[in-house]
């Protein structure tokens, strides 16, 4: 494919022109919107103690982990537990195991429980639902969290 230089009477002219008043107005909401996101995200962002519960999201198949590293970039709490996967022969060689999720399409949360950090987890990618919906999210006990998580980090899943 073939680009296209730009050259400086170009830059001029977009330089020059002045944006309607429909795309100032779309551009003033997507604005608002990134404030609203940050202003949500930031209040679910709040360290919460060690036995606060958990909440559960439903995340698209695969993307557990990566959902989990941009909540994590956001300051929140975010749990995927891992196990080893299967070990895999190809050709007569062993390929090592992998660390895989142990509940594929779903992981855990800690933010305080409310309206605001609710729409904060949901809106990230890749995130569907909170298990229990919006309005009384299911909350996962602490030492129910950590004794899972020890399990699936020994290998007994």
């Amino acid at each position: 494919m073939k680009m296209m230089a730009i050259d400086q009477r170009q830059i001029d002219t977009a330089m020059a022109s002045v944006p309607t008043d429909e795309q100032c107005r779309l551009i003033d909401n997507v604005l608002a919107e990134r404030r609203r996101i940050a202003r949500i995200r930031s209040a679910a962002a709040i360290r919460m103690p060690d036995d606060s519960p958990w909440v559960i999201l439903r995340t698209h198949v695969g993307c557990e982990v990566s959902v989990s590293e941009d909540l994590r970039a956001s300051n929140i709490e975010a749990l995927v537990p891992m196990k080893m996967g299967p070990r895999l022969r190809r050709n007569r060689r062993e390929i090592p195991p992998k660390k895989a999720p142990v509940m594929v399409g779903y992981m855990l949360a800690r933010c305080p429980i409310s309206n605001d950090s609710i729409a904060a987890l949901l809106s990230f990618d890749h995130v569907s639902e909170v298990l229990g919906g919006y309005a009384q999210p299911y909350l996962l006990d602490a030492e129910k969290v950590r004794n899972f998580n020890d399990k699936a980090e020994s290998g007994e899943f």
